[in-house]
């Protein structure tokens, strides 16, 4: 038994660089000569590498087999990846139900990772009955453990009241912890909460900071709410170029609302950003044909007095129309005269 120990820790020390050069493929060997003589954490180990291609060609087969044995030894790790195997179809006809029974197994003996997988299932209803209160009495265990997604999720849970009663001060403090653990969903989450004073004491410029975060990382959500702040004023200085500049960021990523304030404050123009009809009306179409009700009616009108564009009059109409059909009053004014 001892030696089956030291293939198992020269494999960690090989994978590791642990006092020595790393060695991947010395690891992999090693760690399936322990695996072979029944040492679960090796079993675990290789297949992790053979899954993901870590050092050694991948094999999703063989990975499912090592994590199967794993699991067959009560594994803890192994159990829940094996049934990660299950539910995706990798190494073995997918198999949910059997999935979930791994998640149930290897969380209620204290896998992080397997609450969170287990709580998934039962939120989605995914090879189990749908439980939301149970989903979110997992996701808090997670998020209690660490994982960083299911503190984000739980925080969500409880700001909407999905499954659970509203509890905007407990969702507050979990948006909070995913947020100073980098997740910036979470950060923008938080920064709502912080902008609108729910279950937090209101603090615009601390929400800002979030905010500002999570742009600088390309988050959407980010990018348009502290544009929005910047272009207003709202609890920062106001910085109009700036504001532009992250809208436009935000739209070419796909957000129609940002194309729409991109195109807006270009056809407006200030102090700060030169008027610029052109792209204006370029942005507003987008948005337009994207469903922004407001851009629709206005690059309508664009067409229609060729206000940057050419006058197009059966184009004018057709879009008018549109923003007219949602109900918007100053087309339905429009087209009446």
């Amino acid at each position: 038994k001892n030696y089956v120990h030291a293939m198992y820790n020269y494999a960690n020390m090989c994978y590791h660089g642990d006092g020595i050069k790393v060695n991947k493929e010395e690891a992999a060997k090693y760690f399936e000569m322990a695996a072979e003589k029944g040492n679960a954490d090796s079993m675990n180990y290789l297949a992790l590498m053979l899954d993901n291609g870590d050092g050694i060609k991948e094999d999703k087969i063989k990975a499912s087999k090592y994590f199967k044995k794993a699991a067959d030894e009560n594994h803890v790790d192994g159990t829940n990846n094996y049934g990660l195997m299950l539910k995706h179809g990798q190494g073995f006809p997918v198999n949910i139900k059997e999935a979930v029974r791994c998640f149930r197994k290897a969380a209620n003996k204290g896998s992080a990772d397997a609450m969170r997988n287990y709580a998934q299932c039962l939120y989605k209803g995914e090879g189990v009955t749908i439980d939301k209160e149970k989903a979110a009495e997992y996701y808090k265990m997670a998020a209690d453990k660490g994982v960083v997604d299911a503190m984000l999720v739980y925080g969500l849970m409880c700001d909407v009241g999905d499954g659970i009663k509203i509890d905007k001060e407990k969702a507050s403090e979990y948006y909070k912890k995913a947020a100073d653990n980098g997740n910036y969903d979470a950060m923008c989450s938080y920064g709502h909460l912080l902008y609108n004073g729910s279950g937090v004491e209101q603090d615009k410029k601390k929400a800002a900071e979030y905010y500002k975060i999570a742009a600088q990382n390309n988050n959407v959500d980010g990018l348009i709410n502290y544009a929005n702040m910047l272009e207003n004023g709202d609890g920062i200085e106001m910085n109009k170029k700036e504001a532009l500049n992250l809208y436009k960021k935000a739209a070419d990523m796909g957000s129609p609302q940002s194309m729409y304030n991109y195109a807006h404050l270009l056809d407006v123009g200030c102090d700060e950003i030169e008027q610029n009809k052109v792209e204006a009306a370029n942005y507003y179409k987008k948005a337009a044909d994207l469903g922004i009700d407001e851009a629709i009616y206005t690059y309508g009108v664009m067409l229609d007095i060729g206000d940057g564009i050419p006058i197009n009059k059966d184009e004018a109409i057709r879009y008018l129309k549109m923003a007219a059909d949602n109900g918007n009053e100053k087309a339905i004014q429009r087209l009446n005269h």
